[in-house]
């Protein structure tokens, strides 16, 4: 466990001052009314709370690899086997979601209290608004992954004293949802185009959480025009590729950011998180440690089977032999395939990739899908989807490339399908694919073709814990 909290002390932090982003001040004071009086404890709970944040991502990376286990490229060995088996928790793995509830939880009622009690200071009205705008967005951010990980919540609002809320039933996901949405509305106010910090909320990650949002509650007129929105305002553009290693450029442990970068969890080699070891055998070089928990099979799981080798993003990915420490070449056992995405071959002592939450191709694919719903497979919708296909292939994104999408071979049917698609090749290993699934109502019928498992409702989300149970009744009505 000492690892695991060595990893908040530095995380985010990289291109400001000395003021780190992740100096927490004790709960003892931000939980108190009192606390909230000057704009640098506004900060300084803004700061605790994207601790939060990092603790759920990176102690383990819980939603990378839960969702790898989950998903349909990888099958888990290990505490993640019964995740791959869908046959429930064990205790080490709902530990690992009931300390991801809670810390979600304490976020928002930090949010909250920012929120309440910011408006009252009567100085730096700019500096303050924009905090509070930014506990909006990280309230919605904490609520939009409550509801994809456990669906049904219990939402809270108002600052309190204790951690422990009794009276809260949970609420229906279209009352979550259109919280998260009015959260976002406010933060889209008053963030700033660009941020004091890289890794803190800006006016463009709360529009891509709005498109986001919009795109898994199915509203794709919004989804569509949010996404144009940001389209249009050219903060953000595709890193080029000619080879496998220029992804290195997007995933790489030296990156600190880059101009599809929204947000990420920033670390260092120093002050690092150890998530990729899991994707990696133990003697891996580009690994501290390596566990190898994760691996796929290339003849049995369609995703694999189907992903052209000539994609310079399979290249990049998927590997079956690797450099030891001893500089032999090994070969993984079993016949699997292991990821590279996240690789570290000069950990000192963990690993410096930064954990991707959004980036741009993603903002151009929830155009595309969105925009085929409405009109079909227009040309608008094609560009936008072929972008990130010429890029996949190496190929200037803004140019015509002979490995291009034509729509005279499209219907909305399956153009949907190669949407859904790029998004597995694009995003592989960064925790989507599972919720793109659940959205489009094919987790079963994927995770059957692919495993050969018949995937209950009852492993569809996360278990509410336990303790949260016991503690408050009323979230059982």
């Amino acid at each position: 466990m000492k690892k695991i909290y060595a990893i908040v002390a530095f995380a985010i932090f990289i291109l400001s001052s000395c003021d780190s982003l992740l100096e927490e001040e004790p709960l003892s004071q931000i939980g108190s009314e009192g606390f909230y009086s000057t704009t640098e404890n506004l900060n300084s709970t803004v700061k605790t709370i994207y601790t939060r944040l990092v603790s759920n991502f990176a102690q383990g990376g819980q939603f990378f690899l839960l969702n790898n286990a989950r998903e349909d490229h990888a099958s888990g060995k290990g505490a993640y086997a019964n995740v791959t088996a869908y046959q429930g928790y064990t205790s080490d793995i709902q530990g690992f979601t009931d300390g991801a509830w809670a810390n979600f939880y304490s976020a928002i009622r930090l949010s909250n209290f920012i929120i309440k009690y910011g408006p009252e200071i009567p100085d730096e009205t700019t500096r303050r608004d924009q905090l509070i705008a930014e506990a909006y967005f990280l309230r919605a951010f904490c609520y939009l992954h409550l509801l994809k990980n456990w669906g049904e919540v219990p939402i809270r609002t108002e600052p309190t004293e204790d951690l422990n809320v009794v009276g809260v039933p949970k609420s229906s996901k279209k009352d979550v949802y259109v919280l998260i949405v009015a959260d976002l509305k406010r933060a889209e106010e008053g963030l700033p185009i660009q941020s004091e910090q890289s890794g803190r909320a800006t006016k463009g990650l709360a529009q891509t959480a709005l498109a986001d949002i919009y795109l898994y509650n199915e509203d794709w007129q919004l989804a569509r025009n949010k996404a144009k929105e940001i389209i249009d305002a050219g903060t953000y553009s595709l890193v080029e590729v000619s080879t496998p290693e220029d992804f290195e450029n997007i995933f790489g442990a030296d990156i600190i950011t880059h101009t599809e970068d929204i947000f990420s969890l920033k670390f260092t080699r120093q002050n690092g998180t150890w998530f990729a070891q899991f994707f990696h055998q133990p003697d891996n070089i580009w690994s501290s440690r390596g566990f190898g928990n994760f691996w796929g099979l290339p003849n049995k799981y369609p995703i694999l089977i189907n992903w052209d080798r000539n994609d310079l993003r399979y290249q990049f990915n998927v590997y079956t032999t690797y450099t030891a420490r001893n500089g032999q070449i090994k070969t993984n056992p079993n016949g699997w395939v292991h990821y590279a995405k996240f690789k570290d071959p000069g950990f000192n002592p963990d690993h410096g990739n930064n954990i991707p939450l959004y980036r741009y191709p993603e903002v151009l694919l929830i155009f595309a899908e969105a925009e085929n719903e409405l009109n079909g497979p227009s040309e608008a919708a094609i560009e936008r989807f072929n972008q990130v296909h010429r890029r996949g292939y190496g190929h200037n994104p803004l140019l015509p490339s002979p490995d291009d999408v034509v729509g005279s071979e499209l219907t909305k049917a399956t153009f949907k399908s190669l949407i859904i698609q790029e998004r597995a090749y694009e995003f592989i290993c960064e925790g989507k694919r599972w919720f793109d699934l659940l959205r489009t109502n094919t987790v079963k019928q994927v995770i059957s073709a692919a495993k050969g498992i018949e995937v209950s409702d009852a492993h569809l989300y996360f278990p509410i814990p336990v303790q949260e149970i016991n503690s408050n009744p009323d979230i059982s009505k």
